[in-house]
């Protein structure tokens, strides 16, 4: 017997195994709740329809050697509409993800944006491109890229749900788009997971009789991939048996494994000249590439660079027959012809301080020596029935682009960072950018600012010279002098986090903070036994302001509590997509809380004689042990403090997402290494969490403290969790703003 027919029937036997032997469920396929589809999920018909194929198999085997073979002996009707699952579970770790499902949860993602008025990108001038309607119209196969950056990924995961949607309705498509769920899922298994899920999709959309020696053929080369070279001839062979296809792939799905996929354009390119070099199949290929952090491809087509200008055109690349060696510079591109040119007269451009519209489009049509004599596809219809999948039309949800502020006095947000990583956490959320230079700043102001739009509110980033209530507060004088219109300063950044609050809530790693107090825990006197903090009226931080105390009394309510903490998470997908690892949860195992009088030293004192070992690691630690891990120092993790919400993620009873906690602040120059200190100063000021800025802006600004927690104010603190920290604060820093009230200027 063949090899390869003798490996398919072993592995049809191991699926047999798997699968119900009673008839105690004969409805469809059962899927979980994650949306995948499993072996071990599948119903007892399937059972018997791998026994009928194990007996059935041998007779219709023959040496797969080409469509064209009139020897190959095709698979019964009744067989078809299952053999793509015997290929689809031939890797028992890989299940198949429910495009169904998929589809389903990208339509709850938009509603949620719609419900939080988030869906503020209108997709109306994609579809209106004369790109896009010439990829759709052309009668030979064509690959269309659309070229977006951090600001344009919510418009693309928006309207490639809507394409995906409508061409469905009407022509064979096979697609991978982006939504929480398939964005962990493709990080886990890998960017070559994409490839295999698109060949189930193709696989079930086979109308054609299947011949017996392909699906053995199909199963070694399933077995055997481990390249994208491999997965892409995979997809050839079962493009060869559908006449037409369209498909759509949001690379944003992939997340950070997206840069091991920088040849994928060009792979799609040689597949679609192939196909059309064979007249086998028709393939018109969709990629949206929403992250600038995608390198550029040698495709034989004209691209639009990632690296967008500072311009007041919008889209949308240019079309036209290009050498196809022509290399790509990783220069910005000029602006397109003056027939690309959409909704922006010459008048418009000269008051616009805006970047170029995030998304841009690039066609190629390939035209070759085969003529199809079969009518073009035309999603005309597909662009005029698809509104929005809000309930905005399309002219109201393509409203104009936001005017930028006439004077410095029309900004009324100010966001001050401290650190680097901070500021850079923040950034990538605004929505629109202004040019600083054309506001200028007041005599003497030192301060170094960005400008923008969050939400609805005009914001001015302030880049802090270090940390400490000092700098924070030369910071604020300066940005009231130059910004008079500033009604809300929020402090955005990283903290140490009290574990146990009073009322025994856990605070782990990753959780956000939001002030409604703050103590001044440094200022006082330091007597013979002890520090005693001034706590008279005059030396108190003063209280926050009624508007200040009146939304946060809000935002603690359920409803509102739920609504920020969605809002939040939709923002850190949106950081992680831009940012990569750096806004990667780093994981449960990383984050360790010992117990306070458990000290970070060295924990033998043959390994440093500065370091005393007898009393129960309560001893000095030195300079050189302060500097070192835990790992290098071998901290005893039998000294770690279990946490409830670990067990749970650990146990899976509960996913991971960061908490966000109300409470008072401890702000001062100090920064807070003691665990013992920590537990003391909470308890008598009932204070959660530590920080070094607040102090000194919440005399000078109405002022809101945002910061995530990085590390629990212990001589154990590193810097692991800095960088998912700030990534949490100015995720939630976004929705606290999306909810605040904006105020016409007096």
């Amino acid at each position: 017997m063949d090899e390869k027919l003798q490996a398919l029937l072993t592995d049809i036997r191991r699926q047999l195994h798997a699968t119900p032997t009673l008839p105690y469920d004969t409805s469809t396929e059962s899927k979980k709740a994650d949306g995948l589809i499993k072996l071990e999920t599948q119903s007892y018909n399937y059972h018997l329809q791998l026994q009928d194929l194990y007996r059935a198999l041998p007779t219709h085997f023959i040496e797969f050697n080409g469509v064209g073979n009139k020897e190959i002996v095709a698979f019964p009707t009744n067989q078809q509409d299952y053999l793509w699952k015997i290929l689809a579970f031939s890797s028992p770790s890989s299940p198949y993800l429910d495009s169904d499902l998929l589809i389903s949860r990208c339509v709850n993602v938009q509603k949620t944006r719609n419900i939080y008025n988030f869906n503020d990108y209108a997709t109306k001038e994609i579809w209106q491109s004369q790109h896009l309607q010439s990829w759709a119209r052309a009668e030979h196969p064509s690959l269309i890229v659309i070229q977006g950056n951090s600001q344009s990924i919510r418009r693309l995961e928006q309207f490639s749900l809507e394409i995906t949607t409508q061409l469905r309705e009407r022509y064979p498509t096979i697609f991978v788009l982006s939504e929480p769920t398939s964005r962990d899922y493709f990080l886990n298994q890998g960017e070559l997971e994409v490839l295999r899920q698109l060949a189930i999709q193709a696989l079930r959309l086979v109308s054609t009789p299947i011949p017996a020696g392909f699906l053995v053929d199909m199963f070694v080369r399933f077995q055997e991939a481990s390249t994208s070279r491999d997965w892409f001839d995979i997809l050839e062979r079962i493009f060869q048996f559908t006449p037409s296809l369209f498909l759509v792939v949001d690379f944003s799905a992939m997340d950070s494994r997206i840069n091991r996929a920088t040849a994928w354009p060009f792979d799609f390119e040689q597949l679609i000249t192939r196909l059309n070099s064979n007249a086998s199949t028709r393939l018109w290929v969709m990629l949206l590439l929403s992250s600038h952090r995608i390198s550029l491809w040698n495709l034989d087509a004209p691209v639009i660079n990632k690296k967008l200008p500072i311009a007041s055109w919008k889209t949308l690349g240019r079309s036209g027959q290009e050498d196809s060696h022509t290399a790509l510079s990783s220069e910005a591109p000029s602006p397109p012809d003056n027939d690309l040119i959409m909704g922006t007269s010459e008048g418009e451009q000269s008051n616009q301080r805006r970047e170029a519209s995030p998304v841009r489009l690039v066609a190629r049509s390939h035209v070759d020596n085969a003529e199809r004599g079969a009518d073009p596809m035309d999603i005309s219809g597909v662009a005029r029935s698809c509104s929005y999948l809000n309930t905005t039309t399309a002219e109201s949800s393509s409203h104009a682009a936001p005017c930028s502020p006439s004077h410095r006095r029309d900004f009324a947000i100010a966001i001050f960072c401290a650190l680097t990583l901070e500021s850079d956490a923040v950034e990538p959320l605004f929505d629109q950018y202004w040019d600083m230079h054309a506001y200028g700043k007041s005599e003497g102001d030192m301060n170094t600012y960005s400008v923008g739009m969050v939400g609805r509110h005009n914001v001015v980033l302030v880049h802090m010279p270090g940390m400490g209530k000092g700098n924070a507060a030369t910071a604020a004088a300066n940005c009231r002098a130059s910004f008079p219109g500033i009604r809300l300063a929020l402090v955005v950044g990283i903290c140490g986090g009290v574990p146990f609050m009073n009322n025994l809530t856990e605070i782990i790693l990753g959780d956000v903070v939001i002030s409604d107090g703050l103590v001044h825990y440094d200022f006082g006197r330091q007597f013979p036994d002890g520090f005693r903090r001034k706590e008279t009226m005059l030396d108190n931080a003063r209280k926050q302001p009624e508007e200040v105390r009146s939304f946060l009394s809000k935002l603690k309510g359920r409803r509102s509590r739920r609504i920020l903490s969605e809002r939040s998470n939709l923002h850190l997908n949106t950081l992680h997509q831009e940012l990569g690892d750096c806004a990667a949860y780093p994981g449960t195992p990383q984050d360790r809380l010992f117990e306070p009088t458990y000290r970070h030293r060295h924990q033998l004192a043959s390994m440093c004689a500065d370091c005393q070992a007898s009393d129960g690691g309560m001893g000095l630690a030195c300079d050189t042990a302060r500097a070192l891990t835990c790992e290098d120092l071998g901290c005893d993790l039998g000294r770690l403090v279990p946490r409830q919400r670990h067990h749970q993620i650990t146990s899976s009873i509960a996913s991971y997402h960061p908490i966000i906690h109300f409470g008072t602040f401890a702000s001062g120059d100090k920064v807070m290494k003691s665990g013992e200190h920590r537990d003391q100063i909470a308890r008598q000021e009932d204070i959660i969490a530590f920080e070094m800025e607040g102090a000194g802006i919440w005399e000078i600004f109405p002022c809101v403290i945002i910061k995530g927690v990085c590390d629990y104010a212990d001589s154990h603190k590193n810097k692991k969790w800095q960088d998912f920290a700030a990534a949490t604060a100015a995720a939630c820093m976004k929705a606290f703003l999306e909810d605040w009230a904006l105020r016409a200027r007096q």
